[in-house]
């Protein structure tokens, strides 16, 4: 079993802020029974600042002091705007060909095009935090779904039913709406 949506590396966002809570973070994973997790930190979000050179730095210091038998594998959660970032993209690929991308809960970005643009390009997208983004309609969903794009519900959402968006996840579960 995987995780493919992780705030475990640690200095680098809203997640883990020191190394032993990576390593405690890891060992819960580990319980749970992942042998492979994605280490996804925020990359070109408005509220962290952090160098991919940050990323990779605190990735090597993760992985001299784990000492459970966990793969881990340093990825990235892309925030997009209403323009595609000026990134290296290629720099936070997984196997080579998958984006984790995310965007505002709120304000209607075209979402569409942006994603049309990576897959012409060669990228394969996960869209993740899927029930945050009411703004989509069912026909965008659709859409994107034709085209391959992956949607990632959040784990308490779904398991927590006094969660604000429950009852979101659980009608794109109920449509097939929800990949990972």
């Amino acid at each position: 079993m995987m995780d493919c949506h992780t705030h475990i590396l640690f200095g680098v966002d809203d997640g883990a802020k020191t190394l032993e809570e990576s390593l405690a973070m890891l060992q819960l994973q580990y319980d749970f029974g992942h042998q492979h997790v994605y280490l996804t930190p925020h990359v070109n979000h408005p509220f962290q600042k952090v160098t991919r050179e940050q990323h990779h730095q605190n990735f090597q210091k993760l992985q001299q002091a784990l000492t459970i038998p966990v793969q881990c594998t340093l990825w990235a959660e892309i925030y997009v705007g209403y323009t595609l970032p000026d990134l290296l993209w290629d720099d936070y690929l997984v196997h080579g060909c998958a984006l984790l991308l995310e965007t505002s809960p709120q304000t209607p970005i075209p979402l569409l095009d942006h994603c049309f643009e990576l897959i012409q390009r060669g990228y394969r997208i996960i869209l993740a935090h899927i029930e945050r983004y009411a703004w989509l309609s069912w026909e965008d969903l659709q859409t994107l779904k034709e085209w391959g794009v992956l949607f990632q519900g959040n784990r308490r959402a779904y398991l927590e039913k006094k969660h604000p968006t429950h009852a979101q996840v659980m009608r794109l579960w109920k449509r097939g709406y929800v990949d990972i």
